[in-house]
């Protein structure tokens, strides 16, 4: 599985180590390349909603005024439980969120389900 980092807040501050906590006014264009950056928001709900995203290493494209810069694709997986009685329900199980956006440069997609796994193995505990 791919290295993943932690956007730091109060609450998973406890939960990994320091050494994989990144600022928390870090911006998606700085988090690290080929690697899994978890943002969690509503820190404070009991299952809190989180955001991973996977960033590419730099590529060189070149602007309209034929000079060069550098750019990183991100991919970004949405996930959000879902409390009983809402959501989808599917063969009597409520299906929580799910939703993929953005660009990867290369093939995560076997690795997505692992890393959702193991954050909610993390802050779900």
């Amino acid at each position: 599985m791919m290295p993943i980092h932690w956007k730091s807040n109060s609450r998973i501050k406890n939960l990994v180590p320091a050494a994989n906590l990144i600022a928390p006014r870090t911006i998606t264009a700085d988090f690290p390349a080929s690697a899994a950056t978890i943002v969690m928001r509503d820190v404070r709900t009991a299952k809190p909603p989180f955001t991973i995203h996977i960033c590419s290493a730099a590529i060189p494209y070149k602007m309209w005024n034929g000079s060069t810069g550098l750019s990183k694709r991100t991919l970004r997986v949405h996930y959000a439980p879902r409390p009983v009685g809402l959501g989808l329900l599917v063969n009597g199980v409520y299906l929580d969120h799910l939703e993929l956006n953005g660009y990867a440069t290369t093939g995560y997609s076997e690795q997505i389900d692992q890393i959702v796994n193991y954050v909610k193995s993390i802050i779900y505990a």
